[in-house]
Protein backbone atom coordinates (compact mmCIF):
# COMPACT_ATOMS: atom_id res chain seq x y z
CA UNK A 1 0.00 0.00 0.00
CA UNK A 2 2.86 2.17 0.54
CA UNK A 3 4.21 1.70 -2.46
CA UNK A 4 0.94 2.61 -4.30
CA UNK A 5 0.92 5.76 -2.28
CA UNK A 6 3.77 6.53 -3.17
CA UNK A 7 3.67 6.38 -6.88
CA UNK A 8 0.39 8.39 -6.65
CA UNK A 9 1.99 10.98 -5.01
CA UNK A 10 4.93 11.33 -7.60
CA UNK A 11 2.47 11.22 -9.92
CA UNK A 12 0.73 14.09 -8.85
CA UNK A 13 3.78 16.58 -7.69
CA UNK A 14 4.90 15.18 -11.75
CA UNK A 15 1.18 16.53 -12.94
CA UNK A 16 2.01 19.97 -10.97
CA UNK A 17 5.52 20.79 -12.17
CA UNK A 18 5.08 19.41 -15.81
CA UNK A 19 1.46 20.48 -16.22
CA UNK A 20 1.79 23.03 -18.70
CA UNK A 21 3.16 20.67 -21.50
CA UNK A 22 1.18 17.23 -20.29
CA UNK A 23 -2.35 18.81 -20.48
CA UNK A 24 -1.71 20.01 -24.67
CA UNK A 25 -0.34 16.78 -24.82
CA UNK A 26 -3.58 14.86 -23.88
CA UNK A 27 -5.73 17.86 -25.84
CA UNK A 28 -3.64 16.81 -28.64
CA UNK A 29 -4.42 12.94 -28.67
CA UNK A 30 -7.53 13.07 -27.75
CA UNK A 31 -8.29 15.53 -30.60
CA UNK A 32 -6.10 13.60 -33.35
CA UNK A 33 -8.36 10.35 -31.97
CA UNK A 34 -11.53 12.25 -32.78
CA UNK A 35 -10.72 13.82 -35.97
CA UNK A 36 -9.35 10.34 -37.24
CA UNK A 37 -12.59 8.44 -36.35
CA UNK A 38 -14.64 11.38 -38.13
CA UNK A 39 -12.50 10.83 -41.50
CA UNK A 40 -12.53 6.64 -40.85
CA UNK A 41 -16.44 6.92 -40.58
CA UNK A 42 -17.26 9.25 -43.03
CA UNK A 43 -14.19 9.66 -45.04
CA UNK A 44 -16.32 10.92 -48.35
CA UNK A 45 -14.10 14.07 -49.26
CA UNK A 46 -10.46 12.99 -49.71
CA UNK A 47 -9.00 16.09 -49.50
CA UNK A 48 -9.88 16.20 -45.91
CA UNK A 49 -8.31 12.86 -44.83
CA UNK A 50 -5.15 14.46 -45.25
CA UNK A 51 -3.13 13.77 -42.49
CA UNK A 52 -1.05 16.99 -42.41
CA UNK A 53 -4.09 18.83 -41.67
CA UNK A 54 -5.50 16.36 -39.07
CA UNK A 55 -2.15 17.46 -37.53
CA UNK A 56 -2.63 20.80 -38.08
CA UNK A 57 -6.31 20.61 -36.60
CA UNK A 58 -4.81 18.45 -33.53
CA UNK A 59 -2.10 21.01 -32.70
CA UNK A 60 -4.78 24.32 -33.31
CA UNK A 61 -7.14 22.08 -30.60
CA UNK A 62 -3.86 21.30 -28.85
CA UNK A 63 -3.47 25.33 -27.51
CA UNK A 64 -6.77 26.26 -27.96
CA UNK A 65 -9.61 26.01 -25.57
CA UNK A 66 -11.62 23.12 -25.68
CA UNK A 67 -14.09 24.97 -27.56
CA UNK A 68 -12.29 25.11 -30.44
CA UNK A 69 -11.84 21.68 -30.59
CA UNK A 70 -15.61 21.07 -30.70
CA UNK A 71 -15.95 23.65 -33.25
CA UNK A 72 -13.11 22.10 -35.71
CA UNK A 73 -14.60 18.77 -34.90
CA UNK A 74 -18.21 20.20 -35.94
CA UNK A 75 -17.48 21.21 -38.99
CA UNK A 76 -15.13 18.50 -39.95
CA UNK A 77 -18.32 16.15 -39.98
CA UNK A 78 -20.43 19.15 -41.76
CA UNK A 79 -17.68 18.91 -44.75
CA UNK A 80 -17.52 15.29 -44.99
CA UNK A 81 -21.22 15.71 -44.67
CA UNK A 82 -21.40 18.04 -47.54
CA UNK A 83 -19.59 15.41 -49.71
CA UNK A 84 -22.30 12.82 -50.09
CA UNK A 85 -25.37 15.53 -49.92
CA UNK A 86 -26.40 19.02 -49.55
CA UNK A 87 -28.97 18.31 -47.30
CA UNK A 88 -27.36 15.68 -44.92
CA UNK A 89 -24.89 19.05 -44.14
CA UNK A 90 -27.97 21.68 -43.34
CA UNK A 91 -29.39 18.08 -41.22
CA UNK A 92 -25.91 18.00 -39.21
CA UNK A 93 -25.80 21.97 -38.88
CA UNK A 94 -29.24 21.96 -37.22
CA UNK A 95 -28.40 19.54 -35.09
CA UNK A 96 -25.51 20.87 -33.95
CA UNK A 97 -27.15 24.13 -33.82
CA UNK A 98 -29.28 22.67 -31.15
CA UNK A 99 -26.66 21.30 -29.05
CA UNK A 100 -24.73 24.23 -29.37
CA UNK A 101 -27.21 26.04 -27.64
CA UNK A 102 -28.25 23.77 -25.07
CA UNK A 103 -24.43 23.08 -24.41
CA UNK A 104 -23.19 27.13 -24.12
CA UNK A 105 -26.15 27.50 -21.92
CA UNK A 106 -26.30 25.40 -19.08
CA UNK A 107 -23.16 23.46 -19.50
CA UNK A 108 -20.00 25.64 -21.33
CA UNK A 109 -17.16 23.03 -19.20
CA UNK A 110 -18.33 19.82 -20.74
CA UNK A 111 -16.69 20.29 -24.54
CA UNK A 112 -14.43 17.38 -23.57
CA UNK A 113 -17.17 14.82 -22.50
CA UNK A 114 -18.96 15.87 -25.86
CA UNK A 115 -16.21 14.64 -27.81
CA UNK A 116 -14.86 11.84 -25.67
CA UNK A 117 -18.68 10.49 -25.75
CA UNK A 118 -18.80 8.87 -29.90
CA UNK A 119 -14.97 7.94 -29.28
CA UNK A 120 -15.98 5.55 -26.27
CA UNK A 121 -18.99 4.79 -28.30
CA UNK A 122 -17.42 3.52 -31.52
CA UNK A 123 -14.59 1.47 -29.49
CA UNK A 124 -17.24 -0.32 -27.44
CA UNK A 125 -17.17 1.23 -23.71
CA UNK A 126 -20.18 3.98 -23.38
CA UNK A 127 -20.63 3.83 -19.80
CA UNK A 128 -17.07 4.78 -18.71
CA UNK A 129 -18.02 8.43 -19.73
CA UNK A 130 -21.21 8.91 -17.09
CA UNK A 131 -18.93 7.13 -14.36
CA UNK A 132 -16.04 9.23 -14.89
CA UNK A 133 -17.65 12.65 -15.07
CA UNK A 134 -20.04 11.27 -12.02
CA UNK A 135 -16.71 11.46 -9.98
CA UNK A 136 -15.43 14.53 -11.44
CA UNK A 137 -18.17 16.75 -12.34
CA UNK A 138 -21.85 17.42 -11.29
CA UNK A 139 -25.43 16.74 -12.59
CA UNK A 140 -24.67 19.38 -15.58
CA UNK A 141 -22.46 16.34 -17.11
CA UNK A 142 -25.44 15.06 -18.40
CA UNK A 143 -25.54 17.39 -21.45
CA UNK A 144 -22.21 16.88 -22.65
CA UNK A 145 -22.57 13.20 -22.26
CA UNK A 146 -26.08 12.73 -23.55
CA UNK A 147 -25.22 15.52 -26.61
CA UNK A 148 -22.11 13.29 -27.31
CA UNK A 149 -24.50 10.42 -27.77
CA UNK A 150 -27.00 12.19 -30.02
CA UNK A 151 -23.69 12.89 -31.98
CA UNK A 152 -22.77 9.27 -32.48
CA UNK A 153 -26.56 8.57 -33.36
CA UNK A 154 -26.85 11.26 -35.85
CA UNK A 155 -23.40 10.42 -37.23
CA UNK A 156 -24.60 6.54 -37.26
CA UNK A 157 -28.16 7.38 -39.09
CA UNK A 158 -25.77 9.20 -42.21
CA UNK A 159 -23.48 6.31 -42.36
CA UNK A 160 -26.28 3.52 -42.54
CA UNK A 161 -28.25 5.78 -44.98
CA UNK A 162 -24.78 7.15 -46.83
CA UNK A 163 -25.57 5.07 -50.16
CA UNK A 164 -29.05 6.10 -50.63
CA UNK A 165 -28.56 9.22 -49.98
CA UNK A 166 -25.34 9.58 -52.43
CA UNK A 167 -27.81 8.66 -55.63
CA UNK A 168 -30.45 12.28 -55.28
CA UNK A 169 -28.74 15.03 -56.58
CA UNK A 170 -29.34 18.12 -55.03
CA UNK A 171 -28.76 20.53 -58.28
CA UNK A 172 -32.51 20.92 -61.29
CA UNK A 173 -35.14 23.09 -60.52
CA UNK A 174 -36.49 24.76 -57.29
CA UNK A 175 -39.81 22.19 -56.91
CA UNK A 176 -37.41 19.41 -58.23
CA UNK A 177 -34.93 19.82 -55.10
CA UNK A 178 -37.81 19.92 -52.69
CA UNK A 179 -39.37 17.07 -54.29
CA UNK A 180 -36.63 15.57 -53.15
CA UNK A 181 -35.16 17.12 -50.13
CA UNK A 182 -38.39 16.28 -48.20
CA UNK A 183 -38.09 12.09 -48.26
CA UNK A 184 -34.09 12.62 -47.51
CA UNK A 185 -34.77 14.83 -44.39
CA UNK A 186 -38.02 11.91 -43.53
CA UNK A 187 -35.56 9.74 -43.70
CA UNK A 188 -32.64 11.49 -41.36
CA UNK A 189 -35.68 12.34 -38.97
CA UNK A 190 -37.13 9.22 -38.65
CA UNK A 191 -33.37 7.23 -38.12
CA UNK A 192 -32.58 10.00 -35.45
CA UNK A 193 -36.23 10.80 -33.49
CA UNK A 194 -37.80 7.29 -34.03
CA UNK A 195 -34.46 5.52 -32.42
CA UNK A 196 -35.36 3.42 -29.41
CA UNK A 197 -31.87 2.27 -29.26
CA UNK A 198 -30.67 6.04 -28.82
CA UNK A 199 -33.30 6.80 -26.30
CA UNK A 200 -32.49 3.85 -24.37
CA UNK A 201 -28.78 4.82 -24.40
CA UNK A 202 -29.54 8.17 -23.34
CA UNK A 203 -31.23 7.17 -19.81
CA UNK A 204 -28.88 4.64 -19.26
CA UNK A 205 -26.39 7.30 -19.66
CA UNK A 206 -28.26 10.17 -17.61
CA UNK A 207 -29.38 7.50 -15.03
CA UNK A 208 -25.95 6.39 -14.23
CA UNK A 209 -24.07 9.83 -13.78
CA UNK A 210 -26.83 10.86 -11.79
CA UNK A 211 -26.55 7.88 -9.78
CA UNK A 212 -22.55 7.94 -9.32
CA UNK A 213 -22.77 11.65 -8.47
CA UNK A 214 -25.20 11.60 -5.41
CA UNK A 215 -24.14 8.56 -4.26
CA UNK A 216 -20.36 9.38 -3.81
CA UNK A 217 -21.77 12.57 -2.33
CA UNK A 218 -23.03 10.76 0.44
CA UNK A 219 -21.46 10.28 4.05
CA UNK A 220 -21.09 6.22 4.28
CA UNK A 221 -17.82 4.78 4.30
CA UNK A 222 -16.79 3.81 0.79
CA UNK A 223 -19.22 5.97 -1.17
CA UNK A 224 -16.92 6.54 -3.94
CA UNK A 225 -16.33 2.52 -4.44
CA UNK A 226 -20.26 1.84 -3.89
CA UNK A 227 -20.71 4.97 -6.33
CA UNK A 228 -19.01 3.27 -8.75
CA UNK A 229 -20.11 -0.13 -8.98
CA UNK A 230 -23.56 0.72 -8.55
CA UNK A 231 -23.25 3.10 -11.42
CA UNK A 232 -21.91 0.46 -13.41
CA UNK A 233 -24.39 -2.23 -12.54
CA UNK A 234 -27.16 0.16 -13.14
CA UNK A 235 -26.30 0.78 -16.56
CA UNK A 236 -26.11 -2.92 -17.52
CA UNK A 237 -29.03 -3.66 -15.94
CA UNK A 238 -30.73 -0.90 -18.05
CA UNK A 239 -29.05 -1.42 -21.16
CA UNK A 240 -30.23 -5.50 -20.59
CA UNK A 241 -33.68 -4.59 -19.73
CA UNK A 242 -34.22 -1.93 -22.56
CA UNK A 243 -33.34 -4.69 -24.54
CA UNK A 244 -35.55 -7.57 -23.18
CA UNK A 245 -38.61 -4.96 -23.49
CA UNK A 246 -37.85 -3.64 -26.95
CA UNK A 247 -36.88 -6.37 -28.37
CA UNK A 248 -33.85 -5.50 -29.27
CA UNK A 249 -30.77 -7.10 -29.85
CA UNK A 250 -27.87 -6.23 -26.78
CA UNK A 251 -24.12 -7.82 -27.13
CA UNK A 252 -23.36 -9.22 -23.30
CA UNK A 253 -19.28 -9.49 -24.51
CA UNK A 254 -19.16 -5.59 -24.99
CA UNK A 255 -21.71 -5.10 -21.85
CA UNK A 256 -19.17 -6.63 -19.69
CA UNK A 257 -16.13 -4.88 -21.45
CA UNK A 258 -17.61 -1.55 -21.11
CA UNK A 259 -18.16 -2.15 -17.19
CA UNK A 260 -15.67 -3.53 -16.57
CA UNK A 261 -13.59 -0.54 -18.28
CA UNK A 262 -15.80 1.61 -16.07
CA UNK A 263 -14.81 0.14 -12.99
CA UNK A 264 -11.49 0.13 -13.84
CA UNK A 265 -11.34 3.83 -14.78
CA UNK A 266 -13.40 4.75 -11.60
CA UNK A 267 -11.34 3.08 -9.47
CA UNK A 268 -8.06 5.22 -10.92
CA UNK A 269 -10.02 8.63 -10.85
CA UNK A 270 -10.70 7.63 -7.34
CA UNK A 271 -7.16 6.40 -6.40
CA UNK A 272 -6.25 9.71 -7.31
CA UNK A 273 -8.50 11.99 -6.42
CA UNK A 274 -10.05 10.86 -3.16
CA UNK A 275 -7.79 8.91 -0.93
CA UNK A 276 -9.13 8.93 2.73
CA UNK A 277 -8.28 6.40 5.68
CA UNK A 278 -11.96 5.19 6.46
CA UNK A 279 -10.25 3.30 9.63
CA UNK A 280 -9.72 6.68 11.85
CA UNK A 281 -13.11 7.99 11.25
CA UNK A 282 -14.29 9.73 14.00
CA UNK A 283 -17.89 10.96 14.94
CA UNK A 284 -18.17 13.87 16.75
CA UNK A 285 -21.42 15.95 18.57
CA UNK A 286 -21.53 18.98 20.37
CA UNK A 287 -24.04 21.81 20.48
CA UNK A 288 -24.41 25.19 21.17
CA UNK A 289 -27.50 27.80 22.27
CA UNK A 290 -29.18 27.40 18.81
CA UNK A 291 -27.94 23.89 17.38
CA UNK A 292 -26.73 20.56 17.80
CA UNK A 293 -23.85 19.27 15.92
CA UNK A 294 -23.45 15.73 14.35
CA UNK A 295 -20.19 15.73 12.68
CA UNK A 296 -18.52 12.69 10.92
CA UNK A 297 -14.46 13.41 10.45
CA UNK A 298 -12.60 11.35 8.10
CA UNK A 299 -9.03 12.11 7.53
CA UNK A 300 -6.93 11.54 4.47
CA UNK A 301 -4.32 9.11 4.48
CA UNK A 302 -1.73 9.61 7.27
CA UNK A 303 1.13 8.89 5.28
CA UNK A 304 0.04 11.38 2.35
CA UNK A 305 -0.33 14.29 5.00
CA UNK A 306 3.12 13.42 6.07
CA UNK A 307 4.73 13.64 2.76
CA UNK A 308 3.00 17.13 2.42
CA UNK A 309 4.43 18.55 5.16
CA UNK A 310 7.63 17.64 4.70
CA UNK A 311 7.47 18.85 1.42
CA UNK A 312 6.09 22.08 3.02
CA UNK A 313 8.78 22.18 5.69
CA UNK A 314 11.37 21.57 3.28
CA UNK A 315 10.20 24.37 0.94
CA UNK A 316 10.15 26.46 4.05
CA UNK A 317 13.39 26.02 4.86
CA UNK A 318 15.30 26.20 1.45
CA UNK A 319 13.43 29.97 1.35
CA UNK A 320 14.12 30.97 5.04
CA UNK A 321 17.92 29.64 3.88
CA UNK A 322 18.05 31.78 0.47
CA UNK A 323 16.89 34.86 2.29
CA UNK A 324 19.58 34.39 5.31
CA UNK A 325 22.12 33.88 2.12
CA UNK A 326 20.63 37.10 0.58
CA UNK A 327 20.92 38.89 3.79
CA UNK A 328 24.57 37.58 4.10
CA UNK A 329 25.45 38.83 0.48
CA UNK A 330 24.24 42.76 1.22
CA UNK A 331 25.71 43.32 4.63
CA UNK A 332 28.69 44.88 4.32
CA UNK A 333 31.85 42.93 5.84
CA UNK A 334 33.82 44.14 9.11
CA UNK A 335 37.22 45.23 8.31
CA UNK A 336 39.82 44.85 11.08
CA UNK A 337 41.93 47.78 12.16
CA UNK A 338 45.37 47.46 11.31
CA UNK A 339 47.04 45.81 13.91
CA UNK A 340 43.90 44.52 15.23
CA UNK A 341 44.11 40.56 14.94
CA UNK A 342 40.99 38.58 15.59
CA UNK A 343 41.60 35.09 17.13
CA UNK A 344 38.88 32.20 16.31
CA UNK A 345 36.55 31.60 18.44
CA UNK A 346 37.25 28.08 20.40
CA UNK A 347 34.47 25.16 19.67
CA UNK A 348 33.33 25.32 23.26
CA UNK A 349 32.34 28.64 22.67
CA UNK A 350 30.50 28.45 19.32
CA UNK A 351 28.74 25.23 20.56
CA UNK A 352 27.63 27.58 23.56
CA UNK A 353 26.88 30.45 21.51
CA UNK A 354 24.80 28.85 18.73
CA UNK A 355 20.89 27.98 19.22
CA UNK A 356 19.00 24.58 20.07
CA UNK A 357 17.60 23.07 17.08
CA UNK A 358 14.20 22.09 17.81
CA UNK A 359 12.55 19.74 15.54
CA UNK A 360 9.30 20.99 14.89
CA UNK A 361 7.37 17.65 13.75
CA UNK A 362 8.67 14.88 14.92
CA UNK A 363 9.07 11.60 12.87
CA UNK A 364 7.28 8.29 14.34
CA UNK A 365 8.83 4.82 13.30
CA UNK A 366 5.83 4.14 11.90
CA UNK A 367 5.12 5.07 8.46
CA UNK A 368 1.84 4.90 8.52
CA UNK A 369 0.73 6.43 12.08
CA UNK A 370 -1.84 8.93 12.92
CA UNK A 371 -1.06 11.79 14.02
CA UNK A 372 -2.70 13.33 16.84
CA UNK A 373 -5.68 15.49 16.31
CA UNK A 374 -7.95 17.16 17.91
CA UNK A 375 -11.39 17.03 15.85
CA UNK A 376 -13.49 18.52 18.32
CA UNK A 377 -11.39 21.66 18.73
CA UNK A 378 -10.81 22.53 15.30
CA UNK A 379 -14.51 21.96 14.27
CA UNK A 380 -15.44 24.14 16.75
CA UNK A 381 -13.04 26.80 16.52
CA UNK A 382 -14.06 26.94 12.53
CA UNK A 383 -17.73 27.62 13.92
CA UNK A 384 -16.68 30.36 15.96
CA UNK A 385 -14.96 31.77 13.19
CA UNK A 386 -17.85 31.43 10.80
CA UNK A 387 -19.98 32.31 13.31
CA UNK A 388 -17.75 35.84 13.39
CA UNK A 389 -18.16 36.28 10.07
Amino acid sequence: MKGLLGFREKCISFSEEYGFILFPICKFAVAFAAFRMINASLGYMAQMNNLFLVLLMSLISAVTPVSIMVLLAGLLIVVQCYAIHLLVAVFMLVVFFLLYIFFLRFAPNMGLALILMPIACQIGVPSVLPVACGLLGGPAGVIGVCGGGVVYSALSVVIQNAPSLQKSTSSGSLSTMIQEALPLLTLLLDGLLKNAELMLMLIALAATLLIVYFVRRMSMDYSWHIAIVGGTLSYAVLILAGGFFMDMTVSLPQLLLSAAAAVAVGEGIRFFCFQVDYSSTQHLQFEDDEYYYYVKAVPKTAWLERQRQKRKQAAAQKKQAAVQRKQAQSRPAAVPSPGVQIAPASPAISAALEPPVQQRHPVSADPLEMPAVDFRDQLEETLRNIQDI
